[in-house]
């Protein structure tokens, strides 16, 4: 199976089944952008920008070895309080909005469809800030995939679950294949 039909199973929410949204999964390798309406992708794209080139981004412009730059970006994302990383990773995140409202436009332009809501999935996607700045960058609501939330669990894990979801969306979507009710 397909990793964006995994995906559209785990991260759609019921109140956006019918809407048209954008899915973008910021992977390791690459970042997808997905445009689904009624639980059906409709469109595609993929581009280079991903989790693993912002490392290297950092480990290049900083001089640290690429385990280091994995942690500064993980601990500190888009923190502001933190301009050498938050200088170095924006135009990558800014070319990566950029790409989501042009792919969103030609949707909106081809279809006569808005899109309002994009959801975030991959490593990447709960970096500190970046669903924010998506946000104001994009003028559209932006949130973090939640494939937990039609999966039984114990409450004490309610947190940590909310936190790692959008690193397992993809991989919690594939497991619920056939359950759909």
């Amino acid at each position: 199976e397909a990793e964006v039909f995994a995906l559209i199973r785990s991260s759609i929410p019921d109140s956006l089944a019918k809407k048209a949204v954008c899915l973008v999964d910021v992977g390791w390798r690459s970042t997808t952008i997905n445009i689904v309406e009624n639980k059906t992708l409709k469109e595609s794209h993929s581009f280079d920008i991903s989790s693993d080139s912002m490392t290297k981004n950092l480990s290049s412009n900083l001089k640290i070895d690429l385990e280091t730059a994995e942690k500064l970006k993980i601990e500190h994302g888009l923190d502001p309080k933190e301009k050498n990383i938050n200088k170095i990773l924006l135009p990558q995140i800014n070319s990566l909005a950029v790409e989501i409202k042009k792919v969103c436009d030609d949707f909106c332009q081809n279809e006569n469809k808005k899109i309002e809501n994009v959801i975030l999935a991959g490593g990447a996607a709960a970096l500190f800030g970046f669903k924010e700045y998506l946000a104001a960058k994009l003028k559209k609501e932006v949130v973090l995939a939640d494939p937990f939330k039609n999966i039984s669990f114990p409450s004490s894990l309610e947190t940590r679950l909310r936190k790692l979801g959008p690193c397992f969306a993809v991989a919690a979507g594939a497991a619920l294949m056939g359950l759909e009710a």
